[in-house]
């Protein structure tokens, strides 16, 4: 007889339980039972016993009892964190950039040198609206990109400029001659250049599709800087976000421009 079959005919053999009573003898049970039929009963029962206590770990507070369960999901949540952490910290990075050379520039202090180059811009033709200003110094502005006015200049709302509707990659030209100071990528606004111009005057460009200038580059009043898009997360379509400011304050921009 080979070992399956004394293996099946182990498991078929019946067996007896008796329950008898200690003191009496009296007889509390009887049961029979195969060691197959009693083999089956266990595996059942160990089966229900690991889903009762899969349900309870996964579905109940118990889970927080168990060491090293939630090891991993810690590890995942800890590894977006750091992910999003790592993002913020790029995007602060950038602003922080941004904000730190309007500072500078806005505190630079006209030299002989500065003022003479400032009086020579004055001089160039192609302007068409002149900015009233200390002095004989002046700037002059023309209307940078073709569209209309969709949102207007608001200093208590934080809106330090205004938002002009354009074609995506609509050409959008430098408002006065100056020199490009910043052209970056900010989460918020997209592409932005900005224009360092006479007199401690600065014109922003932010939304711009993509950038022609670069940091240093200088442009006369009319010359492409950017084309014009919907980049940023504050972006709500393709337009000009166009901003001005004057020794640290923004202002009206349609003071100078014509829309």
């Amino acid at each position: 007889m080979g070992l399956l079959s004394r293996i099946r005919t182990k498991l078929k053999e019946t067996y007896r339980f008796i329950i008898v009573h200690n003191e009496t003898y009296a007889q509390a049970g009887n049961y029979t039972f195969t060691l197959g039929r009693l083999l089956l009963l266990s595996v059942v029962a160990m089966g229900l016993l690991i889903v009762v206590t899969s349900v309870l770990i996964v579905f109940t507070p118990l889970r927080e009892f168990i060491p090293g369960y939630t090891d991993a999901q810690l590890k995942r949540e800890h590894a977006r964190l750091m992910e999003d952490t790592d993002r913020l910290t790029h995007q602060i990075a950038r602003q922080d950039s941004f904000t730190l050379v309007l500072q500078q520039v806005l505190q630079l202090q006209q030299t002989d040198s500065m003022l003479a180059r400032a009086e020579g811009l004055l001089t160039m033709p192609g302007s068409t609206t002149a900015l009233g200003l200390s002095g004989a110094q002046a700037n002059t502005f023309v209307n940078p990109v073709e569209g209309k006015l969709t949102k207007r200049f608001h200093e208590k709302d934080e809106h330090f400029g205004i938002d002009l509707s354009a074609a995506t990659n609509a050409t959008v030209v430098a408002a006065a001659d100056g020199r490009v100071i910043f052209a970056e990528y900010s989460h918020d606004t997209g592409h932005v250049i900005a224009l360092q111009h006479a007199s401690n005057t600065i014109s922003i460009y932010k939304h711009n599709n993509r950038l022609f200038k670069k940091v240093g580059s200088y442009v006369l009043a009319g010359e492409p800087v950017a084309a014009a898009g919907d980049s940023g997360e504050l972006s709500t379509g393709p337009h000009l976000h166009f901003e001005i400011w004057e020794n640290g304050k923004p202002v009206d921009p349609l003071k100078y421009v014509s829309y």
